[in-house]
């Protein structure tokens, strides 16, 4: 008879960041990446927005894979649908342990802002909820909230973080339809948020980046 079992295991993981942490640190960011990026090429989209007094980390996700073969890339992912809940909970778990080494840096009572692009978007609106790490500010770049994640339950808890919602007027990841629906979601829920608009595709844009820093 057929099995399938999962085990807890010890894993490497690594993490990048910008700022000096010894400095006057007022802000935290953390920044999650999108589907096949990784987080050392992904930090440097925030070198417009770095400061003396912020502090940004970047984590990188847990499974590694060759994006490209030639020449040779390699990404990285927050999860599949394979073992979903279980990878879900992983990168929960992973996330807090980052935050609280990042934090046993820094003074604990430094607010943190969570910014989260394309896959790292959903990454970061469970975080934020499932996770229970207390953000003072939520901003969601071409990329939406979990679909799975109960509006009812978790709806006031994104409201209270300010959420932001920042997208291309060519993305074709958030094109017209689902940003509307997205929209439509949030206020059947009565989530406040803000729109962020911008002419361009699925990437970061440094104005509008340091407009919200």
């Amino acid at each position: 008879m057929l099995h399938h079992h999962n085990i807890p295991i010890t894993k490497s993981a690594r993490f990048s960041s910008l700022g000096n942490r010894s400095g006057d640190i007022k802000e935290l960011w953390f920044v999650l990446h999108g589907y096949g990026q990784l987080a050392a090429d992904f930090i440097k989209e925030f070198e417009p927005i770095q400061e003396d007094s912020r502090f940004i980390v970047a984590p990188e996700a847990l499974s590694r894979f060759y994006v490209k073969r030639d020449p040779l890339r390699v990404g990285a992912s927050w999860m599949t649908k394979e073992c979903r809940e279980q990878e879900i909970n992983d990168y929960l778990a992973y996330l807090n342990q980052v935050a609280l080494f990042v934090y046993d840096m820094l003074d604990r009572r430094i607010p943190a802002t969570v910014l989260g692009f394309s896959q790292g978007a959903t990454t970061a609106s469970r975080w934020v909820t499932l996770g229970r790490f207390p953000a003072k500010k939520l901003i969601l770049w071409g990329g939406d909230i979990a679909q799975d994640l109960n509006m009812a339950e978790h709806g006031p808890i994104i409201s209270q973080m300010n959420p932001t919602i920042v997208v291309g007027d060519k993305d074709h990841y958030i094109n017209q339809e689902r940003l509307q629906k997205e929209e439509e979601r949030l206020q059947a829920h009565q989530v406040s948020y803000e729109l962020i608009t911008f002419k361009g595709g699925h990437t970061l844009d440094p104005h509008v980046l340091r407009t919200i820093a």
